[in-house]
């Protein structure tokens, strides 16, 4: 008979932890030699140049959000506080859409047909995801200094990087895009 100590539970979970990191870490160490898009490093005050390809087949540019506040949601479908905080996120985006306030998704080590389910499944998280290839978008993440999931980089109406938030932090993201939409450049 199998009895499941605290010893073997913790062992398991810290298995299962190792795993899952070495799986993120293989995404990110694998990026695409040719990636399309590209954000600048996400330290406060960097302009961010982020442009390419939608998972929906259309082009993204944030330069056409200028004097708009930006949140760019670094995600993917494997993380479950990233599926945690995006309802949160969908409040804001409904709450302050019409105020400037716009989403962009870019999604990491998730597959194409991962990200369609995943859309018709939650149907109020309706944002622009960046789409290239899961490695390409892990490429985007590491040049942009990403380290935990969910990130959220919040850029201001300059287009310049106000501050970026690692990991489920609901309420701090509300803080700060509550403030960035009282600004008025």
């Amino acid at each position: 008979m199998n009895i499941l100590t605290r010893r073997n539970i913790a062992t398991g979970w810290i298995l299962s932890c190792a795993l899952v990191a070495a799986v993120v870490m293989a995404v990110g160490f694998f990026p695409s030699t040719r990636p399309t898009a590209r954000a600048a490093n996400a330290g406060n005050g960097a302009q961010i140049n982020l442009h390419g390809p939608l998972l929906d087949g259309g082009h993204f540019d944030i330069r056409h959000w200028h004097g708009k506040v930006v949140v760019i949601d670094f995600w993917g479908t494997w993380c479950p506080w990233c599926r945690k905080e995006a309802p949160y996120i969908a409040k804001l985006y409904k709450q302050y859409r019409k105020a400037g306030l716009r989403v962009i998704g870019i999604p990491v080590g998730s597959t194409r047909a991962q990200l369609e389910h995943y859309a018709k499944t939650h149907p109020d998280e309706n944002w622009p995801q960046l789409f290239i290839s899961g490695h390409a978008n892990s490429a985007i993440a590491n040049n942009s200094g990403i380290q935990g999931f969910p990130t959220e980089v919040i850029v201001g109406r300059s287009g310049r990087v106000v501050t970026a938030i690692v990991g489920f932090s609901p309420k701090h993201l509300a803080r700060v895009v509550k403030a960035q939409i009282k600004t008025k450049s």
